[in-house]
């Protein structure tokens, strides 16, 4: 619990787009693994992402929306092999994903 207050302290200092990605990094540790639905907006970057799924083997759907954080190669790695039960991904007004069409592809055939 200390770890979770001092990252919260640390995000506070960085930002809103830091705090929401330390928030969203305990809802995910909280969940233990059952993890089904993620969504953000404006704060997911890669690494956010990846640490997401990482930790959550259920994941079934991820909406994310005007993360400039969030790129194809990023994308990819966190979902290409771990993410089998995902049904539903919503990318929107991320301009960095989409630009080379084979990344949404490699993520819909895995």
């Amino acid at each position: 619990m200390e770890d979770c207050l001092e990252s919260s302290r640390l995000a506070r200092n960085k930002g809103p787009d830091a705090l929401c990605a330390a928030m969203a990094k305990v809802a995910v540790d909280r969940s233990g693994g059952s993890l089904e639905m993620f969504a953000g907006k404006d704060f997911v970057t890669d690494e956010l992402l990846k640490y997401v799924a990482d930790r959550a083997p259920v994941l079934k759907s991820i909406r994310i929306i005007s993360c400039e954080g969030i790129s194809d190669i990023g994308l990819a790695q966190a979902i290409v092999g771990k993410s089998s039960l995902l049904e539903e991904l919503h990318i929107s007004h991320c301009i960095r994903v989409g630009v080379n069409g084979y990344t949404l592809d490699a993520i819909g055939k895995a």
